[in-house]
């Protein structure tokens, strides 16, 4: 994670709504965004900024480790925006 900030504690039992973007794509670097609100436009409870980069040569140890991360990453973010 580049950088977060926690800008107010969350109430428990409290909807979020979990927004990511693309922010940035630059050859091997994406950089995404993150938020944490309790409702879309609504306080702000946290925030992060996160690089990704995709390595150079492929790594045989992992083999399908990167299908299993996209599906996994997919998974997750498709139940944030369902919120």
């Amino acid at each position: 994670m580049h950088g977060s900030q926690r800008v107010q504690p969350l109430p428990a039992g409290t909807t979020v709504v979990c927004t990511t973007s693309l922010e940035s794509v630059e050859g091997r670097k994406a950089w995404v965004t993150a938020e944490l609100r309790d409702r879309p436009g609504g306080q702000l409870y946290s925030s992060a900024r996160a690089l990704y980069v995709v390595a150079k040569k492929p790594m045989p140890h992992l083999e399908g480790e990167f299908e299993f991360r996209k599906k996994f990453a997919t998974a997750w973010m498709d139940g944030c925006t369902q919120l």
